[in-house]
């Protein structure tokens, strides 16, 4: 419960720095006005290095977004995650690197604040205790999940900014977890684009 309190005020803390920063700004004369749509070409490639939560798991890995339309992109992630032990929950020590590939929708803009949504799906690892005492025995393997979730990106100029979302996932294999909540936080880099 104190790695949630910690997410949340971190993330939190985040969010409202740029925020902060530009409602110092003095308003332009278009400053109203959205501005005009550009072309996929001319869209970064978006590189952001993240580290997440899961209940008592953490992680840590990279997404790579590439843009092909105005608002929609196809992101490609890997994240190593660790899950100890919870003879509570049935579950084991769990350490293993999953990947994800997700679309991502990015809708209208407020300010220097982009929400978007997404969703897709990857591999994840799995370990749990199927029988406790006195055999342990145990299923570990390699789980087909979907995922969906939403966000948000605050620009803190053209090329940098950071982020924060919420997913959902779940695993289609038997003994797969089922239903588990993510909360991601990092920084974004725009590479290449115009």
């Amino acid at each position: 419960m104190a790695i949630s309190r910690s997410l949340v005020l971190v993330t939190c803390a985040l969010l409202s720095a740029p925020a902060l920063a530009g409602a110092q700004q003095a308003p332009t004369a278009g400053a109203l006005q959205a501005p005009p749509a550009r072309d996929a070409r001319d869209l970064p490639i978006e590189v952001t290095p993240f580290v997440s939560s899961s209940g008592n798991s953490s992680g840590v890995g990279a997404a790579v977004r590439w843009p092909f339309a105005a608002r929609f992109g196809l992101e490609f992630e890997a994240e190593y995650r660790h899950t100890p032990a919870d003879p509570l929950r049935g579950t084991l020590e769990n350490n293993g690197v999953n990947g994800n590939v997700n679309l991502v929708y990015d809708l209208p803009a407020i300010g220097r604040v982009r929400p978007f949504v997404l969703g897709g799906g990857g591999l994840e690892h799995y370990a749990f205790l199927v029988q406790p005492e006195p055999y342990f025995l145990s299923d570990t393997g390699v789980s087909f999940v979907v995922n969906v979730g939403g966000g948000v990106r605050v620009a803190i100029n053209d090329r940098f900014g950071i982020r924060t979302e919420v997913r959902w996932a779940d695993g289609w294999t038997k003994g797969a977890p089922t239903g588990s909540l993510r909360i991601f936080y990092g920084a974004t880099v725009g590479v290449g684009g115009r």
